[in-house]
């Protein structure tokens, strides 16, 4: 069906803008879709290969904040680390290693609970540990939170 701005068979023009689109790197949700042309042609081979795997939008492969980055090296676990995914597009295809983590001298405002997320290369060379702060009230305080990174190799 021809694109007539009719509310379903185009791509928004926010997506059709962005630089994330037809940038090379499949990106989930409205960017792969029919009416975008599957990411402007992006995520034709992870289609073709991965049919039975539905990217949402916290699939954004190339760039994600919050969500899942596919691809990447870094298996994040969760909905895509399925073989109908590819096990995250390759990224937890390896297996992960299990083991206790200690973060030594973390302190958290509240009593027995300490929030953090933690990220680890495919090849289990690198570890990244993203430590959310918050303030006295229990909010999240973005100057807080940028403090609180910590890599370790």
């Amino acid at each position: 069906e021809d694109c007539e701005y009719d509310g379903g068979d185009c791509c928004p023009y926010n997506i059709h803008q962005s630089v994330l689109f037809g940038d090379g790197k499949c990106d989930g949700g409205l960017y792969n879709t029919e009416g975008c042309l599957y990411d402007f042609g992006d995520c034709d081979s992870f289609n073709l290969e991965y049919p039975n795997c539905t990217l949402d939008d916290k699939s954004l492969m190339s760039a994600s904040s919050t969500g899942i980055i596919l691809g990447d090296g870094i298996c994040d676990g969760g909905a895509y680390n399925s073989k109908e995914c590819g096990f995250e597009y390759g990224d937890c295809e390896k297996g992960q290693i299990g083991g206790d983590i200690v973060l030594d001298g973390v302190r958290s405002p509240t009593e027995n609970k300490i929030n953090f997320k933690m990220w680890m290369s495919a090849d289990s060379t690198k570890l990244l540990v993203e430590m959310q702060q918050t303030n006295a009230l229990g909010e999240y305080d973005l100057d807080l939170a940028t403090k609180g990174k910590i890599a370790g190799h």
